[in-house]
C-alpha cells in the first residue's frame, strides 16, 4: 500500500511540475507579445507625426483649417515631430473674400509636436518668416488683406492668456494697388521683429518704400507698446504707455494718397495728389494720461507738391500748391487743453514760426475761460509768425480769395504774443501788423494801408483788465482800456470803405458790404460805489451779404444800453437796473431789468421784461444769418409782450402775449397765413430742458384755436388740451408754393455797371395776390373739427386718451385735376394753354356729414412706438375699431392697425351716386375686417394700403339688378384695387376686376381686360340707360327680352367727364327680341316706303309699334372714345327682312347711323326679280329719341327701280318687233324649201331617163 501511495504521489508531482512550466512558458510568449506591441506603438507614436506631416495628410489639414477662416492655402512641404520643430517651405495664400495674395518662401518655429499639444498654448515660441511676396490692393475705406484675414483676426468672446513670443521677417515685399488709379507701392527689402511678452509689445522695422513714379526711399523704426491687465483676469488693457522712433531718408510722401483712400472720412480735406519727399527723426511718446511728447529733428520735407480736392461737378482747374522746402524742429508737448512748444520752429518758402511755451488748444468766441482775452492772458512764453503773402499766394494758389487777375507784388503780416510776470500777476501783449501790400489788378496798381492791432492784457490774480486795445486802419478804428470797474470802449467802421479797399483784389462775388457803424461805450464806479454804464451805438445804410445767401439791410438801426449797480470789492455785488433798446424801421425791440440781481455774472438768471413790435419781414432780415434755409418769407405784423430770466445758460419764460396780423411764412415748399393771431401764454416754459407748465395757454385764430393746461417735464406729462379748427382755412393758409405764388429767397442779386464793376442791389420778396383769391390748385379738405384729449405719463410711456367729432367734412377735387383740364389723366395733354379757365371747377367728390374718433393710445418716448388700444372711428356709412401700432420717427416709419369694420352700403350708393353721377342702389349692412398699413421709405414717400372687403344683399346699377356678393377692396395712397369677383346678375353674372385711380385727379376707373357679363337677360330700363349707346335699335324700346354676353379689351372710364373715357370691345348677343323704338320705327317706314316702291303700289298704313324686332346671334364690335361710341356690322330682322346697321351715337344721344336692307324678292315685280339681293343704305341723323331717316337712299332706289322698269319696257318692245320679223322671215323660208323640193323630184325624174 505504501509503494502505491508513493507511485500516486510522483504522478501527482510530475503532472504538478508539467503544469507549472507549461504555465511559465505562457507567460515568456505574453511578455514578448507584450513587448513587442509596446515596442510597434512607440515607434507608430514616434513615427506618427513625421509620416502625417510628409504625407499629403497633413497639408490637406493646414487646408482645411485654413478654409474655415476664408483663405485658400497651398503648401509645398512640411515637417514636424517630436524633436524636429515645426517647419513649412513654399506656402501661398490666397483670400477667398477679395484675392488678396501672400508667399512665403520659408517658415521656421521652435514648436514641437509636445509644445504644439502642450497646455500653455498662449507662448508660440519663435518664428521666423523668409522670402515673403505679398500683393493687395487698397479702395474706398478698405484693404482687400484685411477683409481676407477678417475672420482669422476677429477676437474671441473667450478670455485667453496673454501671447508670448517673437516673430521675424526677412526680405519681405509687400505691394499695394490703388484699385481706382491702378497705381502701385512697393516696400521693398523690408526686414523688422516683434517680440510679445504679457506687459509690453517691441517691434523694430526697416525697409525702402518705392512710389509710381519710381522714386523710392527708406524708412526704419521702433515702437514699444506697454500692456496692462484690465482686472485680476488676464485680458488685455488699453494702451497705458507708448514709444516710438522714426528715421526717414527720402521717404515719398505720395503714399498719403494710398493713406487716404484707406481712410476717406479722416482725410476728407487732405490733397487728392500728394508728391515730394521727407527726411528727418522723429521722437514721440505717449504717457498713461493721454499726454504726448514728440521731438522734432530737423525734419525736412523737399518739393512739396499738393492737388487741391475737388467737389463733384466743379468744372475749375484744380489748384496746386508747392513749396521747395519746409523745415520744422524742436520739442512738441500735448498735455490735456494744452500745447506747449520748447524751441519749435517752422520755416517755409513763405513764412516762419516759433514757439516758446503754452497755450490753450480750444480758442472760441464764447464762454468764460475760452474769450480770447482768457487763453491770450493763459498764454505763457512767447510765440511770433511772419508770413510773406506774395510768396504765399505764388505757393498756395487760391488760399487768399483773391481775383483771378490779380497779384500780390509785396506785402508782409506779423504776429507777436509775449506773456511775461508781472508784480502782481502776469501781462501779455499781443501785436498784429501788416505791412503797406502792393498788389496789381488789370494792370493797376493798388496799395493797401497798413493795419495794426495792439492789446495788452493784465492778470491781477484773476482780475482781468484790458490795459489797452487800439485797432487802427484806413477803414476803422477802436480804442479801449479798463477792467470791469471802469473803462470806455469806442469803435467806428465804415464797411463801405472796407468793401471799395477789398473789391479791386479780393474775390467778393458772393459777400458784399457796405454802410457804417459806430458807437462807444464807458463804465465806472464812483465813490460812493455806486457803477454805472451807459452807451449807444449807430449804424447807417448797413448792407451785409453773407457767401451763404443770407442778408442783412438796414436803412439805419440804433441800439442804447444803460444799466446801474452797486460796485463792492474787485465785482459787481448788485445790479439794480438796466435797460436795453433795439430800434430800426419796422422793428423795435426793448428790454428792461424787472428787479435786482446780486452779484450778476453769465450764468446768473436775469428777470427781464422784453417788448417788441414790427414786422416780421425785418424781424427775419435781421435774423436771416441764423434762421434755418428752409424759411424762405415771413411777411406780417407783430406785438410780443413777455417776462422772464434769462442767462446765457438758460432761459426761464414765464408770461407771454404775441398778437401777429396777416402773418405769411414760406417754409421748405409750403407757405402758411392766418388772417389774425393771438397767443396768451402764463405759466413757466425753460430753455434748454423743455419743462413746461401752464396755467393757461390760449391760441386763437381764424383756422385754428386751442386751448391747454398742465405740464410736461422730462419726468412727468399731465396736460389737457381742446381744441378747433376750420380744415378749408386750414388748407387756405397751408399751400404748396407754386408758381403763382412764388416766394423767393432774399439774394442780392449783382449787375454791371458802365466802368464794368459789380454793382449790388438787394432783392426782395415779391408776392402775387392777384391769385390769392383764385380757385385753389391743391385738394382741399373743408368742415368743421373739434375735440380734446388728455395727456399722461406713466414713465417712458405717454397715455393719449383724444375725443374729437368733424361735421361736414368734404373733400374738394381742384380744376386742375379734373379731366376737363386736359393736362392729367390717363390720357392729358401737353397744355391747358388757351383754355378758359372759367369753365373749369372745383367738385367735391366725397363728404361725411358727421365723423368721430374716439379712443387711448400709448405713446413710448424711448423709441416712439405708438399702441392704439380700440380706436374708435365712426361715421355715418361706417363704424370700426381699431388696434395696433405705429412707429414714426427719422429713420423708421412704419404704421399697422387692424379691427372690424361695419359698412352701411346704402349710405355708401349714396354717395357713389354723387361722385359718379349714376344711380347707384344698394342694399345691406356689411361687416368685414379691416387692416391699415402705412410706411416710409428712406426719401420720405409714404406709401398706405387699406385691406378690407365690400358686400351687399342685393342692389341695382344703371338697370342692371344684381344679387348679394362679397369683393374684396384694397386702398393705396393712389388707387382703389378692386380683386377678381363674382356678382350674381338673375341667371347670369358680372365679373368684376379693376383699378379706381383716385390721386393726383382725375378719379378714373381702368376695368381688366375680359368677359365682365356673361348670359346677362336684357331690361327695358337697362336698354334706356346705357345699352342703346351700343345697340342703338334698343333705344326706348318698350319691351326688350334676349340674353348677352359683354367682352372689354380696354376700359377707361373718367368718372367726372365720361366724354373723355375710352372703352374698346363686344357684345355677344345670345338671342334678343324687341319691339319697335323711335329709331327702328324710322327703320320700318323707310321699309315700307321700299317695298311700296319696288311692288309699285301706294304704301300702307303705318305698322303696328309693337312690331317685333329680332336680333339673331351674334358678335358686335364697338369703341367709345371722345364721347362718340361706335359700332360696326349689327344684324336684326324686322318681319322676313333682314337688316345691318353702323355708325356712330354721341353720349348726348345724336346720332350718325347707316342701316342696310337687302332688297327681297317678295318685294318686287316679276319686272324687278332681278334686283333681289341687293342692299339699300338708310342713313339715319338727329337723335335718339328724335331720329331722322334720310330720303335720299329711298330716293336712289326709286331712281334705280325706274331705271329698271323702262329697261324692262324697252326690251319687251324690241322682243316683240323682233319675234314679228322672225315670223314672216320663217314664211317665206318656207316657201322657198317647198319650191326647193319640187326642183329635187325633176331632177330625179331626169335620172330615171338616163337609168341611173
Amino acid at each position: 500500500m505504501a509503494t502505491d501511495d508513493y507511485l500516486l504521489d510522483e504522478v501527482e508531482r510530475s503532472q504538478r511540475n508539467h503544469t507549472r512550466r507549461r504555465r511559465r512558458g505562457r507567460a515568456a510568449r505574453r511578455r514578448i507579445y507584450l513587448f513587442i506591441g509596446i515596442a510597434l506603438l512607440g515607434l507608430i507614436v514616434l513615427s506618427t507625426p513625421t509620416f502625417v506631416s510628409q504625407s499629403p495628410l497633413g497639408r490637406s489639414m493646414v487646408k482645411r483649417t485654413a478654409a474655415s477662416y476664408g483663405l485658400d492655402v497651398e503648401v509645398d512641404s512640411m515637417s514636424v515631430g517630436w524633436i524636429t520643430p515645426l517647419s513649412f517651405q513654399g506656402i501661398q495664400v490666397i483670400g477667398t473674400q477679395s484675392g488678396s495674395q501672400v508667399l512665403i518662401d520659408e517658415v521656421d518655429t521652435t514648436l514641437t509636436v509636445r509644445e504644439l499639444i502642450s497646455a500653455n498654448a498662449s507662448n508660440f515660441g519663435d518664428v521666423v518668416l523668409r522670402g515673403i511676396d505679398v500683393t493687395c490692393s487698397m479702395q474706398d475705406g478698405r484693404c482687400s488683406l484685411e477683409d481676407d484675414l477678417q475672420q482669422l483676426l476677429a477676437p474671441s468672446d473667450q478670455p485667453s492668456d496673454p501671447v508670448e513670443g517673437s516673430v521675424e521677417i526677412h526680405d519681405a515685399s509687400v505691394v499695394v494697388t490703388d484699385v481706382q488709379t491702378g497705381q502701385a507701392w512697393q516696400l521693398a527689402q523690408s526686414n523688422a521683429t516683434v517680440a510679445l511678452t504679457p506687459i509690453e509689445i517691441r517691434t523694430t522695422f526697416a525697409g525702402v518704400l518705392n512710389e509710381p513714379a519710381g522714386g523710392g526711399g527708406a524708412i526704419q523704426g521702433s515702437l514699444s507698446y506697454s500692456l496692462t491687465n484690465a482686472n485680476s483676469g488676464n485680458a488685455l488693457a488699453e494702451a497705458a504707455a507708448w514709444d516710438l522712433n522714426l528715421d526717414s531718408e527720402s521717404l515719398p510722401l505720395s503714399v498719403v494718397t494710398l493713406l487716404c483712400r484707406r481712410f476717406p472720412s479722416e482725410t476728407a480735406g487732405m490733397p487728392t495728389d500728394l508728391s515730394g519727399d521727407a527726411t528727418g527723426a522723429i521722437r514721440a511718446t505717449g504717457q498713461a494720461n493721454g499726454n504726448i511728447q514728440a521731438t522734432l529733428s530737423t525734419l525736412q520735407i523737399r518739393n512739396l507738391n499738393a492737388t487741391e480736392p475737388r467737389q463733384l461737378g466743379d468744372e475749375r482747374a484744380a489748384r496746386v500748391w508747392k513749396n521747395k522746402l519746409a523745415t520744422f524742429d524742436g520739442d512738441l508737448v500735448l498735455a490735456g487743453n494744452r500745447v506747449i512748444g520748447r524751441d519749435l520752429t517752422a520755416q517755409a518758402d513763405f513764412a516762419t514760426a516759433t514757439l516758446n511755451g503754452a497755450f490753450s488748444r480750444s480758442i472760441t468766441l464764447a464762454g468764460e475761460s475760452n474769450n480770447p482775452m482768457r487763453w491770450l492772458e493763459a498764454l505763457d512764453g512767447s510765440a511770433q509768425a511772419e508770413i510773406d503773402l506774395a510768396l504765399l499766394d505764388a505757393a498756395l494758389p487760391g488760399l487768399l480769395p483773391l481775383r483771378d487777375e490779380t497779384q500780390i507784388i509785396k506785402g508782409r503780416a506779423t504776429a507777436q504774443i509775449n506773456s511775461q510776470s508781472a508784480v502782481h500777476g502776469r501781462r501779455s501783449r499781443l501785436t498784429i501788423q501788416s505791412d503797406a501790400l502792393h498788389a496789381r489788378a488789370r494792370g493797376r496798381a493798388i496799395v493797401l494801408q497798413p493795419i495794426t492791432i495792439n492789446t495788452t492784457v493784465l492778470d491781477e490774480q484773476g482780475n482781468v483788465r484790458a490795459e489797452s486795445f487800439q485797432l487802427t486802419s484806413s477803414f476803422a478804428s477802436a480804442v479801449g482800456e479798463g477792467d470791469f470797474q471802469a473803462g470806455r470802449a469806442d469803435f467806428q467802421i465804415d464797411f463801405g470803405r472796407l468793401s471799395a479797399i477789398l473789391q479791386p483784389i479780393v474775390d467778393m462775388s458772393d459777400t458784399s458790404l457796405g454802410g457804417s457803424a459806430k458807437g462807444n461805450f464807458q463804465w465806472n464806479a464812483s465813490n460812493q460805489n455806486v457803477w454805472r454804464l451807459s452807451g449807444d451805438a449807430d449804424a447807417s445804410n448797413l448792407l451785409v451779404t453773407l457767401p451763404s445767401g443770407q442778408s442783412l439791410k438796414r436803412q439805419s438801426l440804433r441800439g442804447t444800453l444803460e444799466a446801474v449797480g452797486r460796485w463792492g470789492g474787485n465785482s459787481l455785488e448788485e445790479l439794480t437796473r438796466a435797460k436795453a433798446s433795439f430800434s430800426s424801421s419796422g422793428l423795435n425791440l426793448d428790454a428792461e431789468l424787472s428787479g435786482s440781481v446780486q452779484n450778476p455774472s453769465g450764468t446768473i438768471p436775469l428777470p427781464i421784461k422784453l417788448t417788441a413790435n414790427g414786422r416780421m419781414e425785418t424781424l427775419a432780415e435781421t435774423l436771416g444769418p441764423w434762421l434755418p434755409a428752409e424759411l424762405h418769407d415771413v411777411q406780417g405784423g407783430f406785438d410780443i409782450r413777455s417776462q422772464g430770466e434769462f442767462s446765457t445758460v438758460a432761459v426761464l419764460l414765464s408770461d407771454t402775449t404775441a398778437q401777429f396780423t396777416d402773418p405769411r411764412v414760406a417754409y421748405a415748399d409750403r407757405w402758411f397765413s392766418q388772417k389774425d393771431v393771438k397767443v396768451d401764454f402764463s405759466g413757466e416754459l425753460n430753455w434748454p430742458s423743455g419743462d413746461f407748465y401752464s396755467r393757461s395757454l390760449t391760441v386763437a385764430g381764424d383756422a385754428v384755436s386751442l386751448a391747454m393746461k398742465g405740464q410736461a417735464t422730462t419726468k412727468n406729462v399731465d396736460l389737457e388740451v381742446a381744441w378747433r379748427a376750420k380744415l378749408d382755412r386750414i388748407q387756405g393758409s397751408v399751400r404748396k408754393r407754386v408758381a403763382n405764388w412764388r416766394r423767393e429767397k432774399p439774394v442780392v442779386a449783382k449787375s454791371r455797371s458802365k466802368d464794368n464793376e459789380s454793382v449790388f442791389r438787394h432783392v426782395g420778396y415779391q408776392a402775387n395776390t392777384a391769385r390769392e383769391v383764385a380757385q385753389s390748385d391743391d385738394w382741399l379738405v373743408t368742415g368743421d373739427c373739434e375735440g380734446n384729449f388728455s395727456v399722461k405719463s406713466n414713465g417712458d410711456v405717454l397715455s393719449i386718451d383724444s375725443n374729437s367729432t368733424g361735421k361736414n367734412v368734404s373733400v374738394i377735387q381742384p380744376p386742375d385735376a379734373s379731366a376737363q383740364s386736359y393736362t392729367v389723366g390717363p390720357m392729358p395733354r401737353q397744355s391747358n394753354q388757351g383754355r378758359s379757365p372759367g369753365r373749369l371747377h372745383s367738385r367735391v367728390v366725397w363728404s361725411e356729414p358727421n365723423v368721430s374718433v374716439s379712443g387711448p393710445i400709448r405713446l413710448n418716448r424711448q423709441n416712439g412706438k405708438i399702441n392704439a388700444d380700440g380706436v374708435r372711428i365712426v361715421g355715418d356709412w361706417f363704424a370700426t375699431t381699431l388696434t395696433g401700432h405705429a412707429i414714426w420717427n427719422e429713420s423708421v416709419g412704419d404704421v399697422v392697425l387692424k379691427g372690424p369694420a361695419g359698412f352701411k352700403m346704402d349710405e355708401i350708393s349714396k354717395r357713389l351716386t354723387t361722385l359718379t353721377g349714376t344711380a347707384i342702389a344698394v342694399e345691406g349692412v356689411h361687416e368685414t375686417p379691416l387692416e391699415i398699413h402705412a410706411a416710409r421709405d428712406n426719401v420720405g414717400n409714404v406709401a398706405f394700403t387699406v385691406q378690407g372687403n365690400l358686400g351687399w344683399d342685393l342692389g341695382e346699377i344703371a338697370g342692371v339688378q344684381f344679387g348679394g356678393a362679397t369683393v374684396p377692396v384694397q386702398l393705396t395712397e393712389t388707387t382703389v384695387e378692386i380683386s377678381p369677383a363674382t356678382v350674381p346678375v338673375g341667371q347670369g353674372q358680372v365679373n368684376l376686376a379693376g383699378e379706381v385711380f383716385y390721386r393726383p385727379g382725375p378719379v378714373y376707373l381702368r376695368a381688366r381686360p375680359g368677359t365682365v357679363a356673361t348670359n346677362l337677360r336684357l331690361t327695358p330700363d337697362m336698354t334706356r340707360r346705357w345699352l342703346k349707346y351700343l345697340a342703338p335699335l334698343a333705344a326706348d324700346a318698350a319691351q326688350v327680352d334676349g340674353t348677352m354676353s359683354v367682352e372689354l379689351d380696354e376700359a377707361i372710364v373718367i368718372i367726372d367727364t365720361p366724354n373723355l373715357s375710352r372703352v374698346k370691345g363686344r357684345i355677344n348677343i345670345e338671342q334678343a327680341r324687341m319691339t319697335s323704338g323711335p329709331l327702328t320705327s324710322q327703320i320700318i317706314g323707310g321699309l315700307e316706303q321700299l317695298k311700296s316702291l319696288a311692288q309699285m303700289s301706294v304704301p300702307g298704313e303705318a305698322r303696328d309699334p309693337s312690331t317685333l324686332i329680332t336680333l339673331p346671334a351674334q358678335t358686335v364690335d364697338f369703341a367709345l372714345e371722345n364721347g362718340v361710341v361706335s359700332h360696326q356690322r349689327l344684324f336684326f330682322d324686322i318681319d322676313r327682312a333682314k337688316m345691318m346697321s353702323s355708325g356712330q351715337v354721341s353720349l348726348d344721344s345724336r346720332v350718325d347711323l347707316v342701316a342696310q336692307v337687302e332688297l327681297d324678292e317678295n318685294w318686287l315685280g316679276s319686272d324687278l326679280k332681278g334686283l333681289a339681293g341687293n342692299s339699300v343704305s338708310l342713313p339715319i341723323t338727329g337723335t335718339l329719341s328724335r331720329p331722322t331717316l334720310d330720303h335720299g337712299g329711298i330716293s336712289d332706289v326709286l331712281t334705280q327701280l325706274g331705271t329698271q322698269a323702262a329697261a324692262n319696257v324697252a326690251q319687251k318692245t324690241v322682243n316683240d318687233l323682233l319675234q314679228g320679223q322672225l315670223d314672216k322671215g320663217m314664211q317665206g323660208i318656207n316657201k322657198s324649201f317647198k319650191n326647193l323640193e319640187g326642183g329635187f323630184k325633176s331632177i330625179k325624174s331626169f335620172d330615171k331617163l338616163f337609168n341611173r
